[in-house]
């Protein structure tokens, strides 16, 4: 906390006006963070928390004496909330909820659904001319790295021990970063969030640190934090 508190308070200085900053941490200090980022934003600037289901509860992670961890959070907030930049994203229906729900058919044999949109006004919805599913605050279908195969997780890979699936980092410049717009990674050591923001065609700055105990030692507990803006 005392390493986070000074630095949360430089980064918020650095946002633009429409900017955000997301904060990925685990579920051991989440709360404490919470907390300390309601104080230095402001709890009206609190814009929502993401969970992350990062992957299914296998393998050694299952061998524990307890429940399986497979999920982490991003906390989200705003420099101020309501001028904040926001494009709204979609995930594609899925087969079975096009099955369940897509069940009249017109006379092109064209699958679609009667909506009500206002009380009494009717309209057809076909699957392929609708944005699809809006993002919702659980996220499954990113996966970390290791549950992907071999050869994607190989051409990710950087070798640093708590790098961000290049999903994940796409998922939040797009909802959260406009075109031509800046975003900072303070905590960049693995690298991936800048060249995810290049591919994006976005701005960015990263700061690489060096570690400051042996690899064999206690991990950090330090979150990765990602800066949107629009300046």
């Amino acid at each position: 906390m005392e390493m986070l508190v000074p630095r949360l308070i430089l980064m918020r200085e650095l946002l633009s006006k429409s900017g955000s900053i997301c904060i990925h941490i685990g579920m051991q200090v989440s709360h404490y963070v919470k907390a300390v980022a309601d104080e230095i934003f402001g709890k009206a600037n609190f814009n929502t928390e993401i969970v992350w289901s990062y992957g299914a509860p296998s393998g050694g992670r299952a061998a524990g004496n307890k429940m399986v961890k497979a999920h982490e959070y991003l906390l989200w907030y705003v420099k101020n909330y309501g001028e904040h930049f926001h494009r709204k994203e979609y995930l594609p229906y899925s087969e079975k909820y096009i099955e369940n729900r897509f069940i009249e058919v017109d006379g092109h044999g064209r699958g679609y659904r009667t909506r009500e949109r206002e009380k009494g006004c009717f309209e057809r919805q076909y699957p392929d001319e609708s944005k699809g599913v809006p993002l919702s605050t659980v996220w499954t279908d990113v996966k970390q790295l290791y549950a992907h195969h071999y050869i994607k997780r190989k051409n990710q890979e950087t070798g640093y021990d708590t790098q961000k699936p290049e999903d994940l980092l796409e998922r939040v410049i797009n909802s959260a970063c406009p075109e031509n717009g800046l975003v900072a990674n303070f905590f960049g050591d693995s690298g991936t969030t800048a060249a995810v923001t290049e591919r994006l065609g976005r701005r960015w700055i990263t700061i690489m640190r060096k570690r400051l105990i042996d690899r064999n030692a206690r991990p950090f507990l330090y979150p990765a934090t990602t800066i949107c803006s629009g300046a």
